[in-house]
Formats: C-alpha cells, sequence, structure tokens
C-alpha cells in the first residue's frame, strides 16, 4: 500500500477540522449520548505512551457533529491504572452509551481484566489493514468537519500535523485515540456519505457478530435502536 497518502493525509483533514470554543471537561447534560474512547498508556505527556481518554457527544451525529466535551491525557506513572479509572470514571458520570479503546498487541488484556463486567466497553483492534482503514475514516471525518474539537487542545493538532506511518516511534496517544474512534464507528455498523460502505449496493455496515465487540455493539444498538445515533441517512 502507498503510505504517501496516509502520511500526508491526516495533517490535510486537521487543516479543515471544526475548532470551537469550550474547556476541557464540560460536564454531561440529560437526554445527550456520550462515548468514551481511550488509548492504554503507563508514560506521561507529552512522551509516547502517555494513556488518554476522550468523551464525544454524539446526540445529533450524523446530523450534527460529534463534539468534544471531556479530555484527559494523563500521566500513568509507570501503570494502567490511572488510565482503567479515567476510562470507568467518565463511563459513569456520563452515562455513556459505550465505551472503546485501542486493543492492539498486549493491550487486549484489558477485555476482560480491566472492563470485564461492563458489556458496553469493547477494544478495538488496529492490527494490519484496519488501521489503514481507520485512518481514511478519520480523516474524512475531519475534512467533512464530523467532529468539533475544542480550542486550546494543542497536543491535538499538534500530533495530527505530525503523523505519519510508522508511528511505531512517534507519540501519537492523542490520534490513536481519534482512530479509536473511527474504528467505533465500524463496530458499532454506522454508516454515512463520509465513511466507505463494506456490502455492496445500498446495505449498510452491521456489527460482526463474530467477534466479542461486535456482538457487545450488537445488544448496545438493540437497547437504543430508537436513538438518533443509530439513524443513517440514505
Amino acid at each position: 500500500m502507498d503510505t504517501t497518502a496516509i502520511e500526508t493525509s491526516l495533517a490535510k483533514g486537521m487543516e479543515q477540522m471544526e475548532i470551537i470554543d469550550c474547556h476541557e471537561h464540560l460536564p454531561p447534560e440529560r437526554d445527550r449520548t456520550y462515548i468514551v474512547l481511550g488509548d492504554p498508556g503507563q508514560a506521561h505527556p507529552p512522551l509516547r505512551n502517555a494513556p488518554v481518554v476522550m468523551v464525544f457527544d454524539a446526540t445529533d451525529y450524523p446530523d450534527s457533529p460529534m463534539v468534544l466535551r471531556a479530555f484527559w491525557w494523563g500521566d500513568g506513572g509507570g501503570k494502567y491504572e490511572p488510565w482503567i479509572n479515567q476510562m470507568l470514571l467518565w463511563m459513569g458520570e456520563y452515562h455513556a452509551l459505550n465505551g472503546a479503546y485501542d486493543s492492539t498487541g498486549g493491550q487486549k488484556v484489558h477485555s476482560e481484566m480491566s472492563f470485564g463486567k461492563l458489556s458496553n466497553v469493547w477494544p478495538i483492534d488496529m492490527s494490519g489493514i484496519k488501521k489503514h482503514s481507520y485512518i481514511n475514516t478519520l480523516k474524512l471525518l475531519l475534512m467533512k468537519k464530523r467532529i468539533r474539537i475544542p480550542r486550546g487542545i494543542k497536543g491535538i493538532t499538534y500530533q495530527l500535523g505530525k503523523y505519519r506511518l510508522p508511528d511505531d516511534k512517534l507519540p501519537q496517544d492523542l490520534v490513536g485515540t481519534l482512530l479509536v474512534l473511527a474504528g467505533d464507528l465500524w463496530v458499532m455498523g454506522f454508516e454515512t456519505s463520509d465513511m466507505p460502505r463494506v456490502k455492496n449496493g445500498d446495505e449498510a455496515n452491521e456489527p460482526d457478530e463474530s467477534t466479542p465487540e461486535g456482538r457487545y455493539a450488537r445488544r448496545v444498538l438493540d437497547r437504543l435502536s430508537r436513538s438518533n445515533l443509530r439513524e443513517r441517512p440514505r
């Protein structure tokens, strides 16, 4: 695969994304739908492998953009517990529709050890071709202004602008968390004109129920079938 386009695509998307004014942690509001995304880590910002948790308001998506409501780029202190605790805290505080995190490699262990009792928290695997798909989806989400980012969070724009493949030596945990968002939309089966279809014709993406996260997604979507988040324009 030609990685030249990927190396510049996120930077191009970043230039066109919508910026809004808000704080890094806005309290939840009633009758809103939130999703929590995370990238495990044990280090501290701005180093590589720093833990990240983001909360997006997805109530009116895809009719309106998803809005970043809370942002934590914390100090792991050499442990995963600070990240796990922040994920659990905001899952509860925001009564989140679902949570998702990067499970690539050894991080998959969190599926059972950290969130085993929560059926609405699932891993997003970025191995192989999946990561390229999520990068392309994130680029489209940014370019189409489907994501609104608070003004002043310089780390996000910096990492997006510097992102390259291979990324194994780059501080890219903030980008990684946004890729989790892109992957979460795939797992949940959401499809809009901004995202590629994975089936022929007009049939939209559906959760892959052969995977644990797909089965979790199906249960969440069945419970929330009336949510605006599930409605797709044709």
